[in-house]
């Protein structure tokens, strides 16, 4: 142990740097930046001109690009799954009403039926 420095400095400045090694406090402090340059080169860049970019910066696009991608193909396989959904269930009511309407057919017919039937007997 150093003389110099008592003991709960060490046992500070070692828990200070066990603390700041964590990625959230990299994130918190590079996230701003990254937005307020992103934010920034979006104001500049002009419609119809290409974009100058450096190598870092396009793998950050290419990685955001992919990210975004990935949510809305999310977003649109819902929306899909939403309208199959809804269809399935339209096919499910008129199957039902096709049901109904055969059950009074066939309620008809039998009725139809008996009369004939009957009239036969009676003839």
């Amino acid at each position: 142990m150093n003389p110099a420095v008592p003991g709960s400095a060490i046992a500070r400045r070692t828990s200070y740097f066990a603390v700041s090694r964590s990625h959230r406090y990299s994130i918190l402090f590079a996230l701003p930046l990254l937005l307020g340059y992103e934010a920034l080169a979006a104001l500049l860049s002009q419609p119809g001109k290409g974009e100058l970019r450096n190598g870092a910066d396009a793998l950050l696009r290419g990685a955001f690009t992919m990210v975004a991608g990935v949510h809305a193909m999310v977003a649109e396989i819902k929306e899909l799954a939403a309208r199959y959904r809804d269809e399935g269930k339209r096919y499910f009511l008129q199957i039902e009403d096709c049901s109904l309407m055969t059950s009074e057919v066939r309620t008809v017919c039998e009725a139809l039926k008996k009369k004939i039937a009957a009239n036969n007997i009676a003839a």
